[in-house]
């Protein structure tokens, strides 16, 4: 028996020694001294397009995210900062949402709390504004939902419309980071709202984006499109007689200068 016991020893030293070894660590930088981002992070050796180990990615040398792959899966707890201050804990396992995932303000105050287990969300800290009123009130904005033809209907109100599985600070705190007003939109003064269609599969994730309503300038729509491409959030998918469907949500962003007055 000890001899079996030494041999299995020495095998599971010689796998974790060449799994070990098999990983490499790539570290990818952009931007320039006054903005510029480092992702930190492992992959296989053998094949480098498939993550596997830790995490992280700086803003202007400070942490901004952290977490760990496995199989190019999202694994264990995923945290996100802002300004040195923690924004968010989420939780997965094997690339599953799991658990309770928290949002904070950024005075560090709960914000919401999501329970993947229960499928419900608490709002700590809600938000109405005039955006979200403008959504409800408008059904050309409303959510909608791929039916059996093929054709988007309007979400009924008995049915489950799509969820947003983050808070306003967490997406305020990426549009800080990531929104570049276009230098010609400056030059004239160009400002209005572009309307985003998102595309959420029956798993909740974003799978395609679309302009739906123009802010009638072409850089600024351009630029919303790549905010909202680059934001990658996540969702709890729409569910219509009990089952998950492909749902659209449309979702603005808002371009505003401030104008002096003399």
């Amino acid at each position: 028996m000890k001899k079996i016991s030494l041999v299995s020893l020495c095998l599971l030293y010689w796998v974790i020694s060449c799994y070990t070894q098999a990983l490499k660590k790539i570290t990818i930088k952009r931007g320039d001294r006054f903005q510029h981002t480092k992702e930190i992070f492992e992959v296989l050796k053998d094949n480098e397009s498939i993550r596997q180990g830790s995490y992280e990615k700086y803003y202007n040398d400070k942490l901004e995210v952290s977490g760990f792959y496995s199989n190019n899966l999202k694994d264990s707890i995923w945290t996100d900062y802002f300004r040195g201050k923690l924004v968010s804990v989420r939780h997965y396992t094997n690339g599953s949402r799991t658990g309770l995932w928290e949002f904070f303000s950024s005075d560090g105050d709960p914000e919401m709390r999501i329970n993947m287990d229960t499928d419900s969300i608490t709002f700590v800290r809600e938000k109405k504004d005039s955006v979200h009123r403008s959504i409800k009130n408008d059904s050309s904005k409303r959510s909608q939902f791929l039916d059996d033809h093929g054709k988007w209907e309007i979400i009924p109100a008995q049915a489950k419309s799509p969820q947003d599985l983050f808070s306003m600070g967490y997406f305020l705190r990426f549009l800080n980071h990531n929104l570049k007003y276009p230098n010609d939109a400056i030059d004239k003064e160009q400002m209005g709202t572009v309307w985003i269609g998102i595309i959420i599969d029956e798993a909740g994730l974003p799978v395609d984006y679309a302009i739906e309503q123009s802010s009638s300038f072409k850089s600024l729509d351009e630029e919303a499109l790549r905010v909202w491409k680059n934001f990658q959030g996540e969702y709890f998918p729409a569910v219509v007689n009990g089952k998950k469907v492909r749902s659209k949500i449309i979702r603005p962003l808002i371009f505003k200068l401030e104008t002096s007055h003399h």
